[in-house]
């Protein structure tokens, strides 16, 4: 993965809160955020970002503007509150520009329209400073003390701001610095700032050496922006006034209710939904789980013998594959975790040397690279968030760690989809997730690729089950706790016209053998997180 990204999860997360994605500046890393993310995380999910050659990113092979702005593209959650500071907030602005239907909202700091002064923007570093700028990179720690001095130059605690600074320095050549510098003098954010619509906050330094005070008031102006000068601040204060930053930005988020949006809402309910209608199931599950057992025999072939191992049974249900995992990790350890308590519940007391606890697949209870498998069978088309899904699935695995799992495709219950849209346009059967779409969150949450190139082992198996009468299929879905829980979904008590309807379209699918057919689309996954974290 070129441009690596490290997704840090909310503390008090109510399950609505929002997904900041911070981009650093010129000739450091994203390590400049730490002492900011102490307190963001508190109410948002955090990622930060290395941008390329920086940190733990791979430098760009064609290093150009337009190929930086692909790569970091490519991992913006949806909804996403981009935060960019100097050369990372001129990021934002033209990824917010470009990406409206996926960003919720922008925050720049000590962020220019240019970085260096043209006819249309004269409120910036003039040519022959910025050219002259450009040579010094020959000598990269010469030019990195040169830069951190004017970060900090005219704030009232320049010597330990200018140590904070070095402290976050990296180790970074004159090949990327100069890449970078050029990406600097690519940015002209007139177009962008003047088409963008999305609630954004704009704050300054009013001592900065670097982004004149000029430039804040003039973006007012032009743009009608919502401007913040902090007084008396030099251009990092991210670090030398970060406490006023933070409250800034908490500000924004309240005011714009960023934290509490209506999809999310939606989302939360959803995953009540679920927990409640597999609680209800957990006593009848196993009866009727002739599929979901023989898919679960099927993954366990994946899963080699892995002594002394920890082993997440991800959606352990009524805990069905527990003793079997158990005989995969001699000397070692087999928890489980569920969204629904009742099977939590239930797979605990029908288990010996077993624990599980009640928890969401997009944010589990675990701790960083804690986990050396995750074994999950049937469980993760469940989840709201693919993205979410894989990126915590990564978070918690050791390096070297596999994630192996089975998830239903769109195309499972397709009879009963067929059958239903003769009678009305509501959404009757439980929608999944398309393959490209588990391809790209695999791909996204930083998991490596294998020989053929991918990030994701994925083999599809189609499993058809029969049914002499369509009472017989719609009881045993409903002993699987697999209720209809989509938006869409009809309201209230069904007329014996439309029932008769659909009872009417399932029989004109009666296949040769006089049975009704129900139709699964299995896929089954193996990814592997990367030994070497830079990557």
């Amino acid at each position: 993965m070129i441009i690596h990204s490290q997704r840090i999860p909310a503390i008090h997360n109510s399950g609505n809160a929002p997904e900041l994605v911070l981009f650093h500046g010129w000739g450091m890393s994203s390590t400049i955020w730490h002492s900011l993310v102490v307190k963001l995380r508190q109410q948002a999910n955090v990622t930060l970002v290395d941008l390329p050659g920086y940190g733990a990113s791979e430098k760009l092979s064609d290093c150009t503007f337009e190929s930086l702005i692909r790569v970091c593209e490519k991992i913006l959650p949806s909804q996403s509150v981009l935060i960019g500071y100097s050369l990372g907030g001129m990021l934002a602005t033209e990824l917010a520009a470009r990406n409206s239907g996926k960003v919720s909202a922008l925050i720049t700091l000590a962020a220019n329209v240019r970085f260096v002064a043209s006819e249309a923007w004269s409120y910036a570093m003039e040519a022959s400073v910025f050219e002259n700028f450009q040579r010094s990179v020959a000598k990269p720690a010469i030019a990195l003390k040169r830069f951190h001095g004017l970060q900090a130059h005219g704030g009232e605690e320049e010597k330990l701001l200018l140590k904070e600074l070095r402290a976050n320095n990296e180790s970074i050549n004159e090949e990327v610095l100069s890449q970078s510098l050029n990406w600097l003098a690519a940015f002209n954010l007139i177009e962008a700032l003047s088409q963008l619509s999305l609630p954004s906050l704009h704050c300054f330094g009013e001592k900065d050496a670097l982004v004149p005070v000029e430039a804040a008031q003039q973006m007012q102006a032009q743009f009608d922006k919502n401007i913040s000068i902090l007084d008396g601040a030099p251009h990092a204060f991210l670090l030398s006034h970060a406490e006023q930053c933070y409250q800034g930005i908490e500000n924004f988020l309240r005011e714009n209710q960023i934290t509490s949006s209506s999809a999310e809402q939606c989302n939360s309910r959803k995953k009540q939904a679920v927990a409640q209608s597999f609680s209800r199931a957990a006593s009848t599950y196993d009866s009727v789980a002739d599929l979901q057992r023989k898919v679960g025999e099927n993954l366990l072939n994946q899963l080699p013998e892995t002594p002394g191992a920890i082993i997440l049974d991800l959606g352990c249900g009524t805990g069905f594959f527990v003793p079997h995992l158990q005989q995969k990790v001699v000397d070692g350890f087999v928890a489980g975790v569920d969204i629904a308590e009742g099977m939590a519940h239930f797979a605990v007391n029908k288990n010996d040397d077993f624990s599980a606890v009640c928890g969401d697949a997009e944010d589990l209870p675990f701790l960083e690279e804690s986990i050396d498998v995750v074994f999950s069978s049937l469980a993760i088309q469940w989840c709201e968030n693919i993205n979410a899904l894989f990126t915590e699935m990564y978070r918690v695995l050791k390096p070297g760690g596999r994630f192996i799992f089975s998830t239903l495709g769109p195309n499972t219950l397709c009879e009963l989809r067929q059958a239903w849209e003769q009678v009305d346009n509501y959404t009757h059967v439980n929608q999944f997730a398309d393959k490209h779409v588990v391809e790209q969150a695999v791909s996204h949450a930083g998991f490596i690729e294998n020989d053929q190139g991918n990030a994701a082992w994925l083999k599809e198996e189609s499993m058809t089950l029969e049914y002499q009468t369509l009472k017989q299929l719609t009881a045993e879905l409903k002993s699987l706790g697999a209720h209809n829980v989509n938006k869409g979904r009809p309201v209230g008590l069904m007329g014996k016209k439309r029932l008769q309807q659909f009872i009417e379209g399932y029989e004109l699918q009666r296949n040769k053998n006089g049975k009704l057919p129900a139709s699964y689309q299995v896929w089954y996954g193996v990814v592997t997180k990367s030994v070497d974290l830079n990557r």
